[in-house]
């Protein structure tokens, strides 16, 4: 799939509407400066035409775009403000989703608490894509608290739930939660090739930042299953 954006709408209520989505293609592709001017004249527009959703919707895209450039501090922060929003809308649908992203930006930094505090997925009945993300920072969250058999079950069900669904960014990310966990439990040469299993989904789909950060984990993790000395890929940077 092509992820290139299209040219900004002429029409104010066009350009509300489609700067949020166009503003996280723009981020897939690494344009992250330009993703965040096309999401502040989302603001404006979304402000002057009087659209109240946009205080929730826009933080939301924020974080997102945030997120994928690894500046995950403005992200908590955005979420943060879309939480606030949610309630004060009544659109208390997005909070879950809200609370799996905070989650997998605090486990990226080694913070599993807020993963393993979300409601449990099999449970919840969710569908197949948010199952296979919700099922994977558990995995996650399972394999650095020192669960290793718990945190294998949970990293099948999230691989398994993505291949449901026809989305290359979930089938990939369900394999990076793969890779993580395999990581935290010290089995580096599987971890490395599920990195790179979920470096092939995140290239279908033309996620640049994805596609980086699988081919860091997967040189990291091969480095470390040889022996040797290498610094320590991040996930993301902070401020």
């Amino acid at each position: 799939m092509n992820c290139r954006a299209p040219p900004a709408p002429g029409r104010p209520t066009v350009r509300a509407t489609l700067g949020c989505p166009l503003a996280v293609l723009m981020a897939l592709q690494g344009r992250y400066e330009e993703a965040r001017e096309r999401l502040a004249e989302a603001a404006r527009l979304a402000h002057g035409l009087g659209y109240a959703e946009s205080a929730l919707f826009v933080p939301l895209f924020g974080a997102e775009v945030e997120a994928l450039a690894g500046t995950t501090d403005r992200a908590l922060a955005l979420l943060a403000e879309a939480a606030r929003a949610s309630r004060e809308l009544g659109a208390t649908g997005a909070l879950p989703g809200i609370a799996r992203e905070r989650a997998r930006i605090l486990l990226d930094r080694g913070e599993p608490a807020e993963a393993l505090a979300l409601p449990d997925p099999e449970r919840s009945g969710l569908p197949p894509a948010e199952s296979a993300d919700a099922h994977g920072l558990r995995a996650r969250a399972l394999a650095l608290a020192g669960r290793p058999d718990l945190a294998r079950v949970r990293a099948g069900l999230a691989v398994a739930a993505a291949a449901e669904t026809d989305s290359p960014l979930v089938r990939g990310t369900a394999a990076l939660d793969l890779a993580h966990t395999l990581r935290a439990l010290g089995e580096t040469a599987d971890a490395a090739r599920e990195a790179l299993t979920a470096r092939g989904h995140f290239a279908a789909k033309g996620h640049r930042p994805g596609t980086d950060r699988a081919s860091a984990f997967a040189e990291e993790t091969t480095a470390t299953a040889r022996g040797e000395d290498r610094p320590a890929a991040r996930e993301g940077r902070n401020a």
